[in-house]
């Protein structure tokens, strides 16, 4: 089954201009098998926001924040992973 992603214009250039990655290598992630989803502490209260860690098609661990609404998952930003989350990652793979 595909993913399908939805982008809110004004998260289309974000990740790009503040972290350098591309809407397609945040797209990557979610196609990584050895990803990591968990629910974030941070919200807006009525929507349930996620994080992924995942390798990307660059070969970087990254971070999205994201939401799933009307089936899509809607990235809402898109980092290189700070070191406990690559540490997080890494300890997830050799399990």
């Amino acid at each position: 089954m595909a993913l399908l992603f939805e982008w809110d214009d004004g998260n289309i250039i974000k990740s790009v201009e503040k972290h350098g990655i591309t809407n397609r290598e945040s797209e990557s992630i979610f196609h990584d098998v050895g990803r990591v989803i968990r629910l974030s502490k941070r919200g807006s209260g009525t929507e349930v926001r996620y994080l992924c860690y995942g390798l990307s098609e660059s070969g970087r661990i990254l971070t999205a924040y994201f939401i799933v609404r009307n089936g899509k998952i809607r990235i809402i930003g898109t980092r290189v992973a700070r070191k406990e989350e690559r540490e997080y990652y890494k300890q997830r793979q050799i399990q």
